[in-house]
């Protein structure tokens, strides 16, 4: 069972520049809907002022919940995962966070960076936004046109060295479909193949080590949004399905996201 944590407001109005559509949940939706896969859907409350202001500047979080963020701010925002609520109240000591957008995780790295109880991970093409790049607990910079053995490489060296020595009790992953060969922004070059063999690497190497995984829709970018909802969507089911092979576990999937447990 995929448990898929989603609320109507997570869907706005189409930006008038750029490349991020943000209809591409209510498609995402659309497609894990007639999957014909069993999910259950959950709406999510608002978060609370406080835990914002515990991680961000709470003048930034003032402007965004009054929806007057400055021009020139609205340029580089982010969307990071952070793992601050979690050890904050006591549900996890250590938290991994892998990152496997195409871009660095440069958001999250930055927002936990110096913290001894919360591990960064990410591998992006090493050419790719941003120019500047923060520096994670680990980088591993891709080049471009990366394939999926090249890719699966780099992953199955570096993560479960990281699950092994950092010792996490839960994971958040960040399970971007911009890897993909066909992705707008890309310049790496994964196939469908390629990406559920990443996820499902990512969740078996946690699952069998006896750990949570919360997933997170990343990033996927193109002029087809029907096609980069379907790679979402195909995404999330190859993570429940490896779940699937642990007995005694539920997954979910949150904003569009997920977690295994």
């Amino acid at each position: 069972m995929l448990h898929v944590v989603h609320h109507a407001d997570y869907m706005a109005p189409r930006p008038e520049r750029g490349s991020f559509r943000f209809d591409k949940y209510y498609l995402v939706m659309e497609e894990l809907r007639s999957s014909g896969a069993a999910i259950i859907e959950h709406a999510p409350d608002p978060m609370p002022r406080e835990w914002l202001e515990a991680v961000h500047c709470p003048g930034y979080v003032d402007e965004v919940l009054r929806a007057q963020v400055p021009r020139h701010k609205e340029r580089r925002i982010g969307f990071p995962v952070t793992a601050n609520r979690l050890i904050a109240q006591a549900h996890a000591a250590r938290v991994l966070i892998v990152d496997c957008d195409v871009h660095q995780g440069d958001g999250t790295a930055s927002l936990t960076a110096g913290r001894a109880d919360i591990f960064t991970l990410s591998l992006h093409a090493e050419k790719n936004f941003p120019v500047r790049k923060a520096r994670s607990s680990l980088d591993v910079p891709l080049p471009d046109s990366t394939d999926d053995d090249g890719y699966m490489e780099a992953l199955s060296r570096h993560l479960p060295q990281v699950l092994d020595s950092f010792a996490p009790d839960i994971v958040l992953y960040q399970a971007g479909v911009d890897p993909h060969r066909n992705d707008k922004l890309g310049r790496l070059a994964l196939t469908d193949a390629g990406l559920a063999t990443r996820d499902r690497f990512v969740v078996g190497s946690c699952r069998s080590r006896g750990l949570a995984v919360a997933s997170a829709l990343g990033g996927g970018y193109g002029d087809d949004a029907r096609a980069v909802a379907a790679r979402h969507a195909a995404s999330m089911l190859a993570m429940a399905a490896e779940n699937a092979a642990f007995p005694g576990t539920r997954p979910t999937n949150r904003g569009t996201a997920a977690m295994n447990r």
